[in-house]
């Protein structure tokens, strides 16, 4: 019984001493670190162009992109037009939703996606989601 308690603790000695720090391995750092330092900023301005390089770009290299003013905006981009919520789904569960008194999970957080949900969106389903004794939202949405 000894004799297992005795490799036991020799077995944890051992463990210890491979699992702590040496102090001899921590001045050693810095030196190595501003010699990375050193060899990157070396390295970055040999490899990075230069301001005449810039200034000799050719014309055709160019680009340019049209910005709209005040007077004359330019349109948003499709994909970031929304609609505005309605339609007869929209309607019919709005009504029945004050009928009863209930309100929804997206109403309370003031979600732009409601007009998505009531309307039926991409599935063609209109969904409203009301939490009963809960506090989390299934709905699935990012919101």
């Amino acid at each position: 019984m000894h004799s297992r308690i005795r490799s036991v603790a020799g077995n944890i000695k051992c463990a210890a001493r491979l699992f702590s720090s040496s102090s001899a391995a921590s001045p050693a750092a810095p030196s190595q670190f501003s010699n990375t330092l050193a060899g990157l900023r070396d390295r970055l301005a040999e490899e990075s162009p230069s301001l005449s390089d810039f200034i000799a770009l050719k014309s055709e290299s160019a680009y340019s992109v049209e910005v709209g003013t005040k007077k004359k905006p330019l349109p948003k981009p499709k994909w970031m037009k929304e609609a505005v919520p309605g339609g007869e789904k929209y309607v019919q569960i709005k009504k029945k939703l004050r009928e009863l008194k209930l309100h929804t999970v997206c109403e309370e957080a003031r979600c732009p996606n409601l007009g998505e949900c009531w309307s039926g969106g991409e599935t063609g389903t209109a969904t409203a989601t009301i939490m009963i004794l809960g506090d989390t939202c299934t709905r699935g949405c990012r919101l």
